[in-house]
């Protein structure tokens, strides 16, 4: 997705906002009934990342606006993407939710961060010192992973990246300090599932760079 920002602020041409309005109805009526959207998805197919990130805006808006957001990389080269998350879907520590609420039962061990302040829009791009500098604390937390898209993972990236990149909830842990650097290599992670371990990494995000992950987030 190297044209990930190309075109996010382009104006609407004829057929835009029919494909986006399409996408966006048929994910939302893949949420209310629980049955997930098959090839319709693509009779009209999302044709740029511009388009799959208005679903995404409206999407979450319909859900009852955002409360965070997602961001990721498939490895240390490739550009980042991200989601705004719903604010329903945003747990604390402790919740319990039930199981029979998602299709994919795959969970995600994830570090989250949440600013202090905020970094409004400008001309001039955010660069790494700044950002870390708004970060206020840092949290282990839990993603449950979800799609409305049947044969996922399969189906194309925009259309996953318009199903909130796959985001089913976010269950975010106690605050600790914020870090004055990001170093993800000397990140250690373990999860249990029912008193069992199941994972223990260090260092495993496929980003390699936290830092520059948040920094795309910021001027995104």
């Amino acid at each position: 997705m190297a044209d990930l920002h190309a075109g996010a602020h382009a104006e609407a041409h004829p057929g835009r906002e029919a494909r986006i309005g399409a996408a966006l109805a048929l994910l939302l009526e893949a949420r209310r009934t629980r049955r997930p959207v098959g090839d319709a998805l693509n009779a009209d197919a999302l044709r740029s990342p511009a388009e799959s990130f208005a679903v995404q805006d409206r999407l979450v808006q319909a859900l009852g606006g955002c409360g965070g957001w997602k961001v990721g990389a498939g490895s240390a080269e490739e550009i980042p993407n991200g989601s705004p998350l719903p604010r329903a879907g945003i747990h604390p520590d402790g919740a319990v939710l039930q199981a029979g609420d998602f299709t994919l039962g795959l969970v995600e061990l994830e570090v989250a961060f949440r600013f202090s302040r905020s970094l409004p829009g400008r001309e001039r791009p955010y660069d790494a010192a700044e950002v870390l500098a708004a970060v206020g604390s840092v949290h282990a937390a839990l993603e449950i992973l979800d799609s409305r898209l049947a044969g996922w993972p399969q189906r194309p990236v925009l259309e996953q990246t318009a199903d909130l990149c796959s985001h089913g909830a976010l269950i975010v842990g106690p605050a600790g300090a914020a870090p004055a650097s990001l170093d993800q290599r000397t990140l250690r992670a373990r999860l249990w599932l029912d008193g069992q371990p199941a994972a223990d990494t260090l260092g495993g995000n496929a980003a390699a760079d936290l830092q520059r992950l948040l920094v795309w987030l910021a001027n995104h």
